[in-house]
């Protein structure tokens, strides 16, 4: 896989939008080519190490947290 591949898959995943906002970081995760049974166990919580059970962090690949709108008025 090279990077246009990735850049392809990431621009079809936007303009698509064929999955649930709750499902994006996981369809994010497949345009990486990264394994399905691995991104269901971070799914299930098996991968996720993040304390805070809304946030997803697989460690030593990517951290995720959904915000409200305006970025800026999270923090």
């Amino acid at each position: 896989m090279n990077l246009n591949d990735i850049e392809v898959k990431i621009k079809n995943l936007i303009d698509n939008k064929t999955y649930k906002n709750s499902e994006f970081i996981y369809e994010f995760l497949l345009c990486f080519d990264l394994p399905k049974a691995s991104i269901t166990r971070l799914k299930k919580g098996d991968y996720n190490i993040a304390k805070d059970k809304t946030d997803i962090l697989w460690k030593k690949k990517i951290f995720f947290k959904e915000c409200s709108n305006n970025i800026y008025e999270e923090y």
